[in-house]
C-alpha cells in the first residue's frame, strides 16, 4: 500500500460491517460517508470454523468472530482499524451471531435502531455495535409474525438519501428487497411498519438443484425472456391453469419439457417467473387484505444486488406494477445513517 493510500485511509471514520449468514463485507468510510476501501470474505456466521486453532475445534465462537474481524480488516493500517468505531448489521446480530441483537417491534425507524445498538466488547481494540433485528407480532387469524435481519438496515439506507429523492421522510412507501428471502416492506413517516416474507430464492434453489427439475434442465448462457414471462403470466391466472396454485404449477416446469414445449436451457427462467409471479400476486394480496392497492404508494422501490433486482423490475413491468427505481447499495448507506443517529459518527461535509 503507497503512503497515499495510507494517507488516504488515516481519514477513516467508521467500520461498517455487513455480516450474513455466508458472507462477511466490511466498508470503511470517510468523513462524509464516502467509503474509502472495502474488503469481502466467505466468513459469515455458519462458515468461521477455518479460524480455529490447529488442535482446539472446541474454540470459544467470540475468538472466531474477532478472528474474522481481523482477518476482513487486515490490508488496512492496524492503528487505523483500533482506533475507530464499529458497527454491524445482518446474522452477526442472531442466535447463531457474535451476540444475539433483540428485535425491535414496529413501526422502527433509524432513530430507534440507532437507540437499541447492542454492544460487544472485543478483547482488544473497539467496541463492535451491533444493529437490532425488526419484528411485527401478527394478529392471530389475520396476520402471520414476521422478523427480519439486516433489512432494517436496507430501509434505513434508503431513507437517508437526500430530500427530494426518490424517498423522502414523509411518504407512504412500498420496498422490494429481493433474495433468498425476499422481504416487501411498507414505510411511512420514515419507519418500519409491516412486512412480508417470501421464500422464493430458497425454494428456487432447493428446486433448480434438489429437484426433479433439476434432471432435465440446463443453465442458460442469456436470459430467457420469453420463458421468464410465460412463467409469470401462468402465476398470474388462478382461475385457469393455475387454479391449483403453486403446487401444481411448479411441476409444469417438467412436464413442459418432457413435452417438448420447453427447452432444457428455457426451464430455470420459466420456474424463476412461476416462483417471482407468485411472490407478486403474494403482495397484492395481502395489499387488498389491508384495503391497500399498489396506487396508493408515492414509490415502490427495489434495492439489493442489482441483477436480481434487474429481474424483479422486469417482472414488475410484466405485471403492470409502477416500479419507480431501484436503490443501490442501500445497506452502506444505511450502516453510516444508523452510526449516525447513534452518534458514532458526525458527517463533515
Amino acid at each position: 500500500m503507497s503512503a497515499k493510500d495510507i494517507a488516504r485511509l488515516e481519514e477513516a471514520r467508521l467500520i461498517g460491517l455487513d455480516w450474513g449468514t455466508t458472507s462477511l463485507r466490511a466498508y470503511l468510510f470517510g468523513k462524509s460517508g464516502e467509503i474509502l476501501a472495502e474488503n469481502s470474505a466467505p466468513s459469515g456466521v455458519m462458515h468461521l470454523e477455518r479460524f480455529c486453532p490447529v488442535g482446539a475445534p472446541d474454540a470459544p465462537r467470540e475468538n472466531l468472530f474477532e478472528a474474522a474481524l481481523e482477518d476482513i480488516c487486515r490490508d488496512w493500517p492496524a492503528e487505523v482499524i483500533l482506533r475507530l468505531p464499529v458497527i454491524a448489521c445482518g446474522m452477526v446480530g442472531s442466535t447463531a451471531g457474535w451476540k444475539e441483537a433483540a428485535y425491535l417491534k414496529t413501526p422502527a425507524g433509524a432513530e430507534e435502531l440507532a437507540r437499541a445498538l447492542t454492544n460487544v466488547e472485543r478483547a482488544k481494540g473497539s467496541t463492535v455495535r451491533i444493529v437490532p433485528g425488526v419484528c411485527a407480532s401478527g394478529l392471530a387469524g389475520s396476520q402471520l409474525p414476521e422478523i427480519m435481519r439486516g433489512e432494517e438496515t436496507q430501509i434505513a439506507g434508503i431513507l437517508s438519501q437526500k430530500e427530494g429523492g426518490p424517498a423522502t421522510r414523509n411518504d407512504h412507501l412500498l420496498v422490494g428487497l429481493p433474495g433468498t428471502h425476499s422481504k416487501w416492506v411498507q414505510v411511512r413517516d420514515g419507519k418500519i411498519v409491516s412486512f412480508a416474507t417470501f421464500v422464493t430464492g430458497e425454494l428456487y434453489g432447493l428446486l433448480a438443484s434438489h429437484s426433479v427439475i433439476a434432471k432435465t434442465q440446463k443453465k442458460a448462457s442469456r436470459f430467457e425472456e420469453a420463458a421468464f414471462k410465460a412463467g409469470l403470466r401462468l402465476s398470474q391466472r388462478p382461475n385457469a391453469e393455475a387454479a391449483g396454485g403453486l403446487l401444481s404449477t411448479i411441476f409444469s416446469t417438467r412436464s413442459r419439457r418432457v413435452l417438448g414445449e420447453l427447452k432444457e436451457e428455457e426451464q430455470p427462467d420459466y420456474l424463476s417467473g412461476l416462483l417471482i409471479g407468485e411472490e407478486l400476486a403474494g403482495v397484492e394480496r395481502m395489499l387488498l387484505r389491508e384495503r391497500c392497492s399498489l396506487q396508493d404508494f408515492a414509490s415502490i422501490l427495489l434495492a439489493g444486488e442489482r441483477d436480481l433486482c434487474v429481474r424483479y423490475q422486469a417482472a414488475c413491468n410484466v405485471l403492470g406494477w409502477p416500479v419507480t427505481e431501484m436503490i443501490e447499495n442501500a445497506t452502506v448507506r444505511g450502516l453510516w445513517s444508523v452510526a449516525q443517529q447513534a452518534g458514532m459518527v458526525r458527517s463533515e461535509t
